[in-house]
């Protein structure tokens, strides 16, 4: 069986072009009516008629005018941030986060919950009672949030042992089962995307993905975490779970595979490491003080952690030639510093002659990365220009 599609009735080819220019405007932030039409290029009558339709629908503002050397101003616009809104919620498994932001991304508010592998019942209580404190918000629209955006490991249940968890049945949930509860306890609509691409989203739409097309995200949660950008969408892969760098192999010195990815560089390794060494963490800002007061077991495993990353990395650029590889996640600034600088310079040492090495950056979204690339997501799938908004679903066929 295989889905048909076919070409667009005008509806649809309406809402692509509606979204077409959201984009534009989100991605130029303050544009013109005429720079519309020559960056999208659709004619400067159907410019201004969705203009007028976002206009009256509240999605963007006129916000002054721009003076030239000839002709009239142009009336410049911009996204208006009061014309939707959606909660971002990332969850790992030691630490809940939430945050409500604006049709901008600007996060209005957010909260936080260490919570040690929770329940099914523990994380959607936790998460329901967040919901229901951003709509009372005086600041937010409750008539225009879009609906949830949850980042989520992609397999929940998956390496407690390997993440220093005992196993317990209690905790083998994942998406479907998140993903009914909040619908039934909410009422709105809900997105799952696995934490990689989630931070990679949101590193696309408010960080370096502003100047890269193509990237590779790197995200350091309790495990290792990735997300793929290839000319400015996401690769999701088969089960949406591209570039889960965690679950990649490492080999010992015979080169057998001896364990994963995740179980060298992951902030439960870190944790584990600096507790072999008697500085019991259990959070990233308890990294931070020990590195303040004894800073050779961290320096440690950022050394073991560059090593166990340049394989990979090696891979990755091989593959799918990145402009940038982007590193973030709940590490500090610092310490992401001193791991991207190690990553670099081991890749660089083994890098074939004549290949080019990305840039090697930190995430310019910061550790909220995972919850703002969550709360994308409804507001990527209510106004982004995505291909199955235009094409017209026939069913299946043999």
């Amino acid at each position: 069986m295989h889905n048909l599609t076919s070409g667009s009735t005008s509806e649809r080819s309406r809402l692509y072009n509606d979204r077409v220019i959201i984009q534009c405007i989100r991605h130029w932030r303050e544009v013109s009516r005429a720079e519309l039409a020559r960056l999208t290029s659709l004619s400067a009558q159907t410019v201004s008629v969705i203009v007028s339709r976002l206009l009256k629908g509240g999605l963007i503002r006129e916000s002054g005018r721009r003076y030239g050397a000839r002709g009239q101003p142009s009336v410049k616009l911009t996204l208006n941030p009061q014309g939707a809104y959606a909660v971002g919620i990332s969850v790992d498994r030691d630490r809940i986060a939430t945050a409500v932001l604006d049709f901008c991304g600007n996060m209005l508010e957010t909260r936080g919950h260490d919570l040690s592998w929770p329940s099914l019942a523990r994380a959607v209580d936790t998460v329901a009672g967040d919901v229901g404190y951003y709509l009372g918000n005086p600041a937010v629209q409750a008539d225009r949030v879009k609906g949830l955006g949850v980042a989520l490991p992609s397999n929940m249940g998956a390496w407690q042992e390997e993440l220093g968890f005992n196993p317990d049945a209690e905790r083998n949930w994942g998406s479907h089962e998140l993903h009914g509860a909040l619908r039934e306890r909410t009422g709105l609509p809900v997105w799952i995307e696995n934490d990689g691409t989630a931070a990679a989203l949101g590193e696309r739409f408010f960080g370096v993905g502003q100047r890269f097309e193509n990237f590779v995200y790197i995200y350091l949660g309790l495990a290792l975490g990735g997300g793929v950008i290839i000319g400015g969408e996401c690769l999701r892969g088969d089960h949406g779970n591209a570039a889960d760098l965690g679950a990649l192999p490492i080999t010992d010195p015979t080169g057998q595979p001896c364990g994963l990815l995740m179980g060298r560089v992951s902030l439960a390794a870190l944790y584990r490491q600096l507790r072999r060494q008697g500085h019991p963490c259990a959070h990233p800002r308890d990294v931070d003080a020990v590195h303040a007061t004894d800073p050779e077991p961290v320096n440690q495993w950022l050394s073991m952690a560059g090593d166990a990353l340049s394989a990979p990395l090696l891979s990755l650029i091989a593959t799918l030639d990145p402009g940038a590889l982007v590193f973030g996640g709940r590490l500090s600034a610092p310490l992401y510093e001193r791991l991207i600088a190690t990553a670099a310079e081991r890749v660089k040492r083994y890098l074939p002659k004549g290949e080019r090495l990305p840039e090697f950056l930190r995430s310019a979204v910061g550790a909220d990365v995972g919850v703002v690339g969550a709360g994308i997501l409804p507001l990527y799938e209510s106004f982004a220009p995505l291909r199955d908004v235009l094409l017209v679903n026939r069913g299946t066929g043999p």
